[in-house]
């Protein structure tokens, strides 16, 4: 299971929350790493909404996808607490809001076994983190785990300290005018290697873990040939900021919210599995909304991106901006024609 976070966010605290979410939905994911779940649910997605009071109401909602894979959870937390709250704070509350989407998964029929584990993960997070418990106190809850369940807990977390590693390496070839990727990351039971061409889905590997070598050794020994090879990792500087815009009305609505979420999900998969770059969430409010997305190839990207949008009905409405460090914007997407301009 992965920890996806996104949010529904005021603008004068959405820096604020950038800032420990990326900490926390790291620490996490690490810790997930090797925690049995009981359901076959992929993905336990996490969006916190904080707004001031007198802005749009949007609904709290717990709910399972169709297929079972998705655990969906949109929670609120407190816009003035929030905005006044220190930075270890800032994360006790969002460890809150967490620790209640465990309990509420109970309603989508998730184990107790599994809310355990979960809950368990969550406070080994705000641990290594440093942050004060956010469940026991707030919550006024104590943990009814027997001596085997806790013991079983933490032979599980102990796997999950393994953590994951994810490298992803680039190389241009001039020559050629072709833009290389390779990357690998591990999970509980294989490491996964994946490269190709930057736009192309490419070739997928998969390596089982053996007693001898940690998932880390694997990933630098595939990762050699390649570093050898001129590959390398790529500064955040070196990636392009690319926008999909729609517009709303006034703050948008529901239904607004969940078109968002589903442009980022699949941006998410589609940007990373062609090498291209990921999806940074987005915002939504004062007639438009929003998905950021941090790319390598900005011609590729948005070729990518009006073809995913296409094949999910959502591109009608749709602009791609391309956003530069002095905020000057670039539209890529529609192409205005030449009798337009004029």
């Amino acid at each position: 299971m992965k920890l996806w976070m996104s949010e529904e966010i005021q603008a004068d605290v959405a820096d604020r929350y950038m800032e420990v979410r990326k900490a926390l939905e790291a620490e996490i994911n690490r810790l997930l790493t090797g925690v049995f779940v009981e359901e076959k649910a992929d993905e336990w997605a996490f969006i916190a909404i904080v707004l001031e009071e007198g802005g749009p109401d949007y609904r709290e909602i717990v709910k399972r996808s169709s297929r079972g894979k998705v655990l969906e959870f949109r929670l609120k937390i407190s816009h003035d607490a929030f905005s006044v709250a220190s930075p270890s704070e800032r994360m006790r509350l969002i460890f809150k809001a967490l620790h209640r989407s465990v309990e509420l998964m109970q309603k989508v029929g998730v184990t107790a076994e599994t809310r355990r584990s979960l809950r368990g993960v969550l406070c080994d997070a705000q641990k290594n983190l440093g942050v004060e418990s956010a469940w026991s106190d707030e919550l006024g809850e104590t943990s009814t785990e027997t001596n085997t369940g806790k013991m079983q807990r933490q032979q599980k977390t102990a796997v999950a300290r393994t953590g994951t590693q994810i490298i992803k390496l680039y190389k241009r070839d001039a020559e050629k005018d072709v833009f290389y990727y390779w990357e690998a990351w591990n999970s509980p039971k294989e490491v996964t290697v994946h490269w190709g061409i930057v736009g192309e889905e490419g070739s997928t590997n998969k390596l089982g873990l053996t007693p001898h070598e940690t998932p880390f050794s694997i990933i630098e020994r595939e990762a050699a040939p390649f570093r050898a090879k001129g590959y390398q990792e790529l500064p955040d500087d070196k990636l392009s900021q690319v926008v999909i815009q729609y517009p709303i009305v006034e703050m948008g609505t529901p239904e607004d919210l969940d078109k968002r979420y589903e442009v980022e999900h699949l941006m998410n998969q589609r940007l990373g599995w062609t090498g291209l770059g990921h999806c940074d969430g987005g915002d939504i409010g004062s007639g438009t909304m929003n998905v950021f997305c941090f790319v390598v190839d900005t011609d590729k990207a948005t070729q990518c991106i009006t073809e995913e949008l296409r094949a999910h009905d959502l591109l009608n409405g749709a602009r791609v901006l391309l956003f530069s460090e002095e905020g000057e914007q670039q539209l890529l997407f529609p192409v205005e024609s030449l009798e337009h301009r004029q």
